[in-house]
């Protein structure tokens, strides 16, 4: 299966300026599509494939390969695996920018999840003023380190502007108002950037298990802390638990990884 889209640079003036022209410091030609919108065009495999239902019982692992660029025309295929489904994100080239599986979880998957979606492992700390965020470095990335608490609520009215940007269109979104996989996504790069002070960043992979579907009016809490820090190739790495609870029960946990320090090309 096949389909296009025109990616739309929806954070142009982010304060993360990978978004923006300090990019091509980076050896990048633009500024960068964020990656959790390039996921968020494979997130919609999974209810094209399997319907609603997905939403609330359904895991998706994807990885960032190479930008995507603002009114680049990309193609997302996808194809079935013995497990799911595998889809990617190509370029015009045919070079892969993105790639995901796809699956169903059973019960037996669920209950592997045990204490990563157990709401007492996360502790709760409150989002800094953004002018009191420390500026980021490893002493404040160190593994174990609590982030940010979120809160919002889901507005079913007001996502058709973001479905437009991601070239969105299955009904489970647009007539049923359930909540999409990749504005949750949003919120794992928030945990990070909401709580530290960072220079340009890119986000690298998430590897989100959708549990409850989200609806209209549902009140979200995000829960997060630092789990790795690493560098490779001279880029600076972190890894994110992040859960997400409505009610106080788990709704979508989320490992998520970010460079956030990358090596420049100067």
């Amino acid at each position: 299966m096949r389909r296009e889209l025109v990616a739309v640079n929806t954070a142009p003036d982010s304060e993360n300026t990978m978004h923006g022209d300090e990019a091509k410091r980076y050896g990048f030609t633009s500024g960068l599509v964020p990656g959790v919108d390039v996921l968020a065009y494979l997130a919609h495999e999974g209810v094209a494939t399997w319907g609603a239902g997905w939403l609330a019982g359904g895991r998706i692992a994807g990885r960032l390969a190479a930008p995507v660029y603002d009114g680049e025309t990309v193609a997302v295929e996808t194809e079935p695996t013995a497990d799911g489904i595998a889809s990617r994100v190509v370029g015009a080239d045919g070079s892969a920018r993105a790639t995901a599986t796809l699956a169903l979880l059973d019960e037996t998957t669920r209950a592997s999840l045990g204490a990563r979606t157990d709401p007492a492992a996360y502790a709760l700390a409150p989002v800094p003023d953004p002018a009191d965020r420390p500026p980021a470095s490893s002493a404040v990335l160190e593994p174990g380190i609590v982030l940010g608490t979120q809160h919002a609520a889901f507005h079913a009215d007001r996502a058709p502007r973001y479905l437009d940007e991601i070239s969105e269109t299955d009904p489970a979104f647009r007539a049923d108002g359930a909540a999409h996989p990749g504005w949750l996504l949003r919120f794992a790069n928030w945990a990070l950037s909401r709580t530290v002070r960072l220079g340009p960043w890119i986000h690298v992979s998430s590897d989100a298990w959708l549990l409850t579907a989200i609806h209209d009016g549902d009140e979200l809490e995000v829960r997060a802390h630092v789990t790795d820090r690493f560098e490779r190739k001279g880029h600076e790495f972190v890894d994110l638990a992040v859960l997400y609870l409505v009610d106080g029960a788990p709704v979508a946990f989320v490992d998520h990884r970010a460079i956030w320090q990358p090596r420049t090309q100067d």
